[in-house]
């Protein structure tokens, strides 16, 4: 039997890699094992892999660290950096910082790039180490430079965010797209955003779009957020409804954490996409739609904007076709007062609710009255839940309410159409009076930033009931609603001029 060590160490290779020999973990061991009996420093590294693995030999991982040991006293670089990794997380020897530090700097002085780029990591934390940013530069820069991608990734953020380097946002984007280029899913994204931003390079949409699909046909779903945002905006790419809804979708399904209340937030917010409360009120309720599409358990809480549009997303959305069950697990208290006919359109416009529960929510006695009648149009009503209040003494108005026939139509039902279709248009119109409300909104604030003396005599809320009764009134004489918009224009430059002219007199008196 041969004792050259370095023959026996190539030996096992050829036995491990079956390079002209038969393939054996068996004997590539017993080969290994001979040679490191010699002090062969790379039979001893491997053979520590083995054992770190469990590969030809049951998982040791004691005598893993012990042959690495050997190996790296000797100056080897692979059992170096393995030896710093065991001693990081504690496997196989006990967990020291420091220590794991000092074996990864003595890889990384040999160019080792994952070695480099450990260590940059341990300064960058302050892992074992002093927290030093500097050096956590100097060693990931090291890395970066040799190929290694996450290195790439981590300077291009160093740079973006001016830690351990000055600032540069256009040497941040070129770290990103040497990662990118080589596949990398998360500097595709951050490539393609800083086109989409225009940070560190010229504001490019087709460039952005081009590196967020890269990132997306690895299923990054921030990408497919991007790539909705983008054919929502029509940015980059041609102006598609449909695709962007497509992306969005990836997006949440992707998302462990549940895409649906971000993007929910996004188009209330305006973020990126453009506000949407119709898109909003549908994101929302995703958010809380069951895996059988028969439950849905929302909060209502930073959403008191989309309330009055819940019953025509959940009546108009395929999506939501199944659910029979809907649960408001908080309402916040701005909504106070306003939910009591949003519940009832809720019972009467979708006839496969059976179940609205909102138990912490407490209803007034006009509330109570609506959600009555509203049960006497859906039949199919079986469980209400609110708490009722009168004189400050709370009790409990409905728990279980049982089928109830048609017996008190509102008036305002037209016999001669189908009861579904009237529902269906008065939501239409609810949807209307929504959006003219929101031009009375801003028109309200634009008029409030130049306080006229006039104004102080009428309370802005006597003026918002006045409008809000033109929108009604206007829409359900058959008034289109660019119409009714002009007709609020009018009404309030009128007050304004009313104000004006107030001033003048006041002014030449």
């Amino acid at each position: 039997m041969p004792t050259d060590p370095e023959y026996l160490f190539n030996l096992g290779l050829a036995h491990f890699e079956g390079d002209r020999l038969t393939q054996s973990t068996t004997k590539a061991f017993f080969y290994w094992n001979m040679a490191a009996t010699h002090n062969h420093a790379a039979a001893q590294y491997n053979l520590g892999t083995m054992y770190w693995h469990g590969e030809g030999v049951v998982k040791d991982l004691s005598k893993a660290a012990e042959l690495f040991l050997k190996a790296a006293t000797q100056g080897d670089v692979d059992a170096q950096f393995g030896l710093g990794l065991m001693t990081e997380y504690g496997q196989g020897v006990v967990q020291d910082l420091s220590k794991a530090t000092e074996w990864y700097e003595k890889a990384a002085i040999q160019e080792h790039a994952d070695a480099q780029y450990r260590v940059g990591f341990m300064y960058f934390l302050g892992k074992g180490v002093d927290n030093d940013l500097s050096k956590a530069a100097y060693w990931i820069e090291k890395a970066a430079k040799q190929g290694h991608i996450a290195s790439q990734v981590s300077f291009g953020s160093m740079y973006n965010e001016g830690k351990g380097v000055t600032q540069d946002l256009s040497k941040g984007a070129y770290w990103y797209e040497m990662a990118a280029n080589q596949g990398h899913a998360d500097a595709q994204f951050y490539l393609g955003l800083m086109h989409y931003n225009g940070e560190g390079v010229v504001k490019d949409f087709n460039k952005a779009v081009e590196w967020f699909k890269m990132a997306a046909d690895q299923a990054h779903d921030r990408a497919h957020f991007f790539l909705g945002v983008m054919f929502d905006n029509g940015e980059g790419v041609a102006r598609d409804p449909v695709r962007s809804t497509h992306w969005f979708q990836q997006a949440v399904d992707g998302n462990k954490n549940n895409n649906s209340l971000d993007l929910a937030k996004y188009f209330l917010t305006g973020n990126f996409v453009g506000q949407n409360f119709f898109k909003a009120a549908y994101w929302l309720l995703r958010s809380g739609l069951s895996d059988d599409k028969k439950t849905i358990k929302i909060s209502l809480a930073g959403f008191s904007e989309l309330i009055a549009l819940i019953p025509s997303a959940l009546l108009e959305n395929k999506e939501f076709e199944k659910v029979s069950s809907l649960e408001f697990l908080k309402i916040p208290a701005e909504a106070r007062g306003t939910l009591g006919p949003i519940f009832a359109e809720l019972m009467q416009s979708n006839p496969n609710l059976t179940s609205v529960t909102s138990p912490n929510y407490v209803i007034d006695e006009d509330e109570a009255r609506l959600i009555k009648k509203s049960l006497d149009i859906n039949t199919e009503l079986t469980e209400v839940d609110f708490k009722y209040t009168q004189l400050d003494t709370p009790k409990i108005s409905f728990e279980k309410v049982s089928k109830v026939f048609w017996s008190s139509l509102p008036t305002f039902l037209n016999f001669e159409k189908p009861i579904k279709d009237q529902i269906l248009d008065t939501v239409k119109l609810n949807k209307n009076i929504f959006e003219l409300r929101q031009h009375l909104k801003i028109r309200r604030e634009e008029i409030e930033n130049r306080p006229l003396p006039f104004f102080d005599a009428i309370p802005w809320g006597v003026l918002m009931e006045i409008g809000n009764q033109i929108i009604i009134r206007s829409l359900k004489s058959g008034c289109s609603k660019e119409a009714t918009l002009i007709a609020l224009d009018e009404f309030l430059l009128s007050v304004h001029a009313d104000g004006i002219r107030q001033i003048k007199t006041i002014t030449n008196s």
